[in-house]
């Protein structure tokens, strides 16, 4: 089947960064955000998963800074084999319509 980062590429699962956060964040301005490929936010919490988390990290803060968020915590680390079997699994139930 391959290695976890091969896993990982496959469903499109990159690193998670995880950001606390005070104010409110503009979804529209995540996803405009180059190498976001998904995210979720409840109350102070955003996690955002890119496709390279040094890369992207610097940019993501500036732009929430910018935006007016004050950011109490950010995080950054790896997704694990438990994402990727999640994302594998939404995958799967859409194509569960059409086996016969």
């Amino acid at each position: 089947m391959g290695s976890a980062e091969d896993l990982k590429r496959m469903v499109r699962i990159g690193d998670r960064v995880r950001i606390e956060f005070e104010g409110r964040i503009s979804e529209d301005e995540i996803l405009r955000t180059e190498g976001v490929i998904n995210y979720s936010i409840s109350g102070g919490l955003c996690e955002i998963i890119v496709d390279e988390g040094e890369k992207r990290l610097g940019p993501l803060v500036a732009q929430l800074s910018q935006d007016g968020v004050q950011i109490k915590k950010v995080t950054l680390g790896q997704t694990d084999l438990e994402d990727v079997f999640i994302e594998f699994t939404k995958s799967n139930d859409s194509d569960m319509g059409l086996c016969i």
